[in-house]
């Protein structure tokens, strides 16, 4: 089976919301509609936010956002073409191989909806030790949410908490 997605061409964007950054987006032009993957996408990722509607998948993974429309593929925050060319082919075979695996995969159209950082908090043991880096609890759940630190990082963090923020965050 041939994949879906090859890569013809990446075009690397300074973010419109921070010129001059050092920083990169990266947006790769898709020949294919993939409107068809991204329910199966949505399946798989537990963490995404689809919707249906507007044909439109966003996930965070660690400090990278990733947009999925239906003829372009997005991620932020790459530190230059090397670190984009990597981050783009990482990302295009793992859509490829949802693709390839879709009779497997029972699509899912609902829209998750993120939680908040306030709900996150809540689940939090809100000692504010600071043994994760942060401030406080707060601004660790805010952190969280950003993709800029691991539910690890928390170590008062009871393992049944642990795995009850998982499932909150969509998250393994």
């Amino acid at each position: 089976m041939s994949p879906l997605i090859e890569i013809q061409e990446i075009k690397l964007a300074s973010p419109a919301c921070d010129p001059g950054s050092q920083r990169w987006s990266v947006f790769v032009p898709v020949e294919a509609d993939l409107s068809e993957v991204m329910p199966y996408l949505n399946a798989v990722w537990k963490d995404a936010q689809y919707d249906h509607r507007a044909k439109v998948l966003i996930r965070r993974s660690g400090q990278h956002a990733i947009a999925i429309r239906p003829h372009e593929v997005a991620v932020s925050n790459a530190l230059d073409r090397a670190d984009a060319q990597r981050l783009v082919e990482e990302l295009i075979a793992e859509i490829n191989a949802v693709w390839q695996r879709r009779d497997e995969i029972t699509p899912q159209t609902e829209m998750r909806r993120r939680p908040t950082a306030m709900e996150v908090y809540k689940q939090l043991p809100r000692t504010n030790c600071r043994a994760c880096g942060q401030s406080s609890c707060y601004n660790f759940a805010l952190h969280l949410l950003a993709g800029d630190v691991r539910l690890t990082d928390c170590a008062p963090l009871t393992e049944e908490a642990r795995r009850a923020l998982a499932e909150l965050l969509g998250t393994p």
